[in-house]
This record gives structure tokens, C-alpha cells and sequence, in this order.
């Protein structure tokens, strides 16, 4: 494993959230390489040539980082994107699929949002 790996492990029946996720807050624990755990809030995941990414929010924070998952058995491992080009790509297209969310969500009581 690398410095900038970070792993976590999940029984093969753990829930992963996707596009029709109906649970109002899923909690990923991701270990690093030192032993620390980080609770995660997953906010989308995406594929592009032929690797899954999935963007991660920090739990009690309004940020997200961006993930290569991969899945060997009942582990998944999350590499960060090193590559500033790639990060870039794959920002504007989680950007692309949180704004289409957007509109497609419906906000009680105000017909304006």
C-alpha cells in the first residue's frame, strides 16, 4: 500500500448507496495505512473509462474528495486521484451529476428552488 491508499473493508451484503438510495445517511469508515479511521458520507459514484470513482464527503463537512474504488472480494480500496488532469475530468463530471440531481429534486413549499 501507498502513503496516499486508503482502504476500508465491507461484508459483501453492506449496503452501497446508488441512484436509487432511499436511506437519508449511509456512514462509509475508511482506514488509512496508519490505523486512523475517517466516516464518510458517499455522495455519488460515477464511471469513466472503465473505472468506478465515487466521491466521498467527509462526515459533518461540506466537502467531497474523489475516489478510484476498486473491489477485490469484501474489500474496497480507495486511491486518490493523483493525476491533476484526471481530478479535473472527473470534478466536472460529479459536478455535472449533482446539478442534475438538483433538478431533479423537489422542494416542498417553494416552487422557485
Amino acid at each position: 500500500m501507498t502513503p496516499n491508499e486508503k482502504n476500508e473493508t465491507r461484508p459483501a451484503d453492506t449496503h452501497i448507496c446508488d441512484e436509487e438510495c432511499q436511506n437519508e445517511q449511509f456512514i462509509i469508515p475508511v482506514e488509512s495505512e496508519d490505523g486512523s479511521i475517517q466516516n464518510y458520507i458517499p455522495i455519488g459514484h460515477i464511471e469513466y473509462e472503465d473505472k468506478l470513482y465515487i466521491a466521498l464527503s467527509p462526515e459533518d463537512e461540506n466537502t467531497y474528495e474523489i475516489f478510484q474504488m476498486i473491489e477485490s472480494g469484501d474489500i474496497v480500496t480507495f486511491y486518490p486521484i493523483e493525476d491533476e488532469n484526471l481530478f479535473n475530468i472527473l470534478a466536472d463530471k460529479f459536478y455535472e451529476l449533482f446539478l442534475s440531481a438538483l433538478d431533479e429534486t423537489e422542494f416542498p413549499g417553494d416552487p422557485d428552488i
